[in-house]
């Protein structure tokens, strides 16, 4: 009798990143040294010998081992479940386990920022800025503010980068603040870090207030709600 493997996922990007070793030992312990030439989990590597052509009445234990080849910060976040089929073969005829195995790989990624927002209103006539704080986040170098106009496409280079010696809070105003919008907007904040890739985007809308008349002056603004 011969045996083969297949591997189903379910995220064929992901599974197309990450190495698969399959490898055999004769104990229940696999060790930490796979044998073989690898594949992926979304293009396995053959069935290891001892495993393929195992002797009658033998035991033999199959090892499988995964590594992240992708860039960090293109995986970071995601998961597959990889689910493993071993087929044996004795002539034309063919069966299946009774029972697949699966695994789930994760890859880690650094905690979004969980901002609260708050408009200083200057004079009663919402003549300020909306101001987001924020508290630390574990694993993080620095962070980066996106702004995506409301009905335009989203923006691919950031209005500011800073490192973490920097306060965690960010100014919006329509002329004065760290970053600036002229019409109402999400504010994404991405924590970058190191080696662990960024984080998940967390986003809060601005909405732009202004301009209107005041006396002699001309006031814009910003505002945490509509």
């Amino acid at each position: 009798m011969t045996f083969s493997i297949g591997v189903t996922n379910t995220n064929a990007t992901l599974a197309a990143n990450l190495t698969l070793w399959l490898w055999t030992t004769g104990s229940s312990n696999c060790g930490t040294t796979p044998l073989n030439i690898p594949g992926t989990v979304a293009s396995p590597p053959a069935m290891p010998s001892g495993a393929a052509n195992p002797s009658p009445n033998s035991a033999v234990t199959l090892c499988a081992a995964t590594q992240l080849v992708g860039p960090m910060s293109a995986m970071q976040g995601q998961s597959v479940v990889a689910t493993f089929t071993i087929t044996g073969r004795v002539g034309a005829s063919s069966w299946v386990t009774s029972a697949a195995t699966s695994t789930t790989q994760s890859v880690y990624s650094v905690p979004a920022p969980t901002p609260t927002c708050v408009t200083t209103d200057q004079k009663g006539q919402k003549e300020g800025f909306s101001t987001l704080t924020w508290p630390a986040v574990v694993g993080a170098t620095g962070y980066q503010v996106f702004v995506d106009t409301v009905g335009a496409p989203a923006a691919t280079t950031p209005s500011l980068t800073r490192t973490l010696t920097d306060p965690r809070s960010v100014v919006v105003g329509v002329i004065g603040g760290d970053v600036n919008i002229s019409a109402d907007s999400n504010v994404r904040i991405v924590y970058t870090g190191n080696p662990y890739g960024t984080s998940q985007a967390s986003t809060t809308p601005i909405y732009y207030q202004g301009p209107f008349w005041h006396g002699n002056e001309r006031p814009e603004s910003t505002s945490c709600t509509p």
